[in-house]
């Protein structure tokens, strides 16, 4: 019980901090916050962090296109094993 409410504490604290952050242009440390955030536990929210990271990539001030892709196509993997 407390470790889920943990874990869900957690992720909240990360989504309101990487939505601060990319409020500030800071994208680069809001990816790395979503990315770190992504565990083998759920698929689902995993795939969600991943595709935000992926956005965070390509609104940089020099997008990095690479990334965006990679990060997306893990995102779609993720949603492919969350049955999405």
């Amino acid at each position: 019980m407390f470790c889920f409410l943990n874990l869900m504490l957690a992720e909240r604290c990360t989504l309101l901090s990487a939505e601060i952050l990319k409020s500030q242009a800071k994208y680069s440390e809001a990816a790395t916050l979503l990315i770190r955030m992504t565990s083998e536990d759920s698929d689902l929210r995993s795939a969600l962090l991943l595709e935000q990271a992926a956005h965070c990539f390509i609104n940089m001030r020099s997008p990095m296109v690479r990334k965006f892709a990679f990060h997306m196509i893990l995102a779609g993997h993720r949603f492919g094993k969350a049955d999405q």
